[in-house]
């Protein structure tokens, strides 16, 4: 993670407890990439999306309660390893439980970030929206938000079913 925060900016701050920030109290699932000698070379996790400030502008966008999704997070790459399918992998990975336990996946993404933004955008996923994500006395980060390629906007709203 302390490699990719130095090549990428990922995550913007370095957090005071690394251990912490990859082992969220909202996190559903994680995982782990290996290269073949064991190397850990990726993690992305999936959170609770209840209380994520990226509910708001997908609740606008979509008429559905923060239960109806899972927030992709924490995906990190090993930047020796980046453009050869490990974010792919592990992203799919994620997407896929999400719709296994009945959710649509969503995501942020720091508005400072190109090269994640193409990646995401190049796969399909819709942005639908912006956020001021806060991180303890910091500066606000600008993000984008967004849902996942699968995601159909329904017709009518989602609230109550």
């Amino acid at each position: 993670m302390h490699r990719t925060h130095l090549d990428t900016g990922y995550p913007a701050y370095w957090p005071e407890d690394p251990a912490a920030f990859l082992a969220s109290s909202t996190g559903l699932a994680a995982w782990l990439a290996a290269s073949d000698d064991g190397r850990l070379i990726g993690h992305v996790a999936i959170h609770d999306a209840e209380g994520d400030p990226d509910i708001g502008p997908v609740h606008e966008f979509t008429g559905a309660p923060a239960r109806a999704f899972a927030v992709i997070a924490r995906l990190i790459v090993d930047p020796e390893r980046q453009s050869r399918g490990v974010g792919k992998a592990l992203l799919d990975v994620a997407v896929a439980h999400a719709k296994e336990i009945g959710r649509h996946a969503i995501l942020d993404v720091v508005t400072s970030s190109s090269g994640a933004i193409a990646f995401y955008e190049a796969q399909q996923w819709q942005r639908v929206g912006s956020v001021e994500i806060e991180i303890g006395g910091l500066p606000n980060l600008p993000a984008w938000i967004y849902v996942d390629p699968g995601f159909q906007r329904p017709t009518e709203p989602l609230v109550g079913k």
